[in-house]
């Protein structure tokens, strides 16, 4: 997909990076479990038990495009014992996990002297189309503008010119 928002900054395709900041009233040392869930879910499936580390890249690769929930739950549980610990949780909203590209459609060719004009649609099935571009012959990516002005749809038309393109 084109946009990303909510679990933190992508660094890489599917990965998302969760992060939280957690204190214990007493000092008591803290360790964390991380668990996600689809929005139309019950059950709490587990990324990472028992961490110290108040962060967690999650590949997001191998769950179905959608929307999911993060929960955090802290536990003193490392300085107490088992009948004295306590545990407090944070859900977070709605994370959009959009790893499925945008489709690109109706693309048509026209010659136009050492370029080309280039008509195209480009729809994603869950996100805004955020930016696009193009490269000739794995050249340097340039940007294009949809046709009316603003990147704001699910699907977009693009409509641009390419020059200085040699023959074929």
């Amino acid at each position: 997909g084109a946009q990303r928002g909510g679990g933190g900054e992508e660094k890489e395709k599917g990965k998302r990076n969760i992060a939280w900041k957690a204190e214990d009233p007493n000092g008591d040392k803290l360790e964390f479990a991380v668990n996600f869930r689809g929005a139309d879910e019950s059950a709490w499936v587990t990324l990472k038990e028992k961490t110290e580390e108040e962060k967690l890249s999650w590949d997001t690769a191998a769950v179905p495009d959608g929307h999911y929930r993060v929960k955090v739950v802290a536990s003193d549980a490392p300085s107490n014992s088992a009948k004295r610990a306590m545990t407090g949780e944070r859900v977070s909203k709605p994370v959009l996990v959009d790893n499925t590209p945008p489709a690109m459609k109706a693309l048509a060719l026209a010659e136009k002297g050492k370029g080309a004009g280039v008509k195209t649609t480009a729809t994603d099935a869950a996100s805004i189309i955020a930016s696009a571009a193009y490269s000739v012959d794995s050249g340097d990516w340039k940007p294009v503008e949809p046709v009316d002005g603003l990147l704001d749809q699910k699907s977009e038309e693009f409509d641009f010119e390419v020059s200085g393109l040699a023959a074929g």
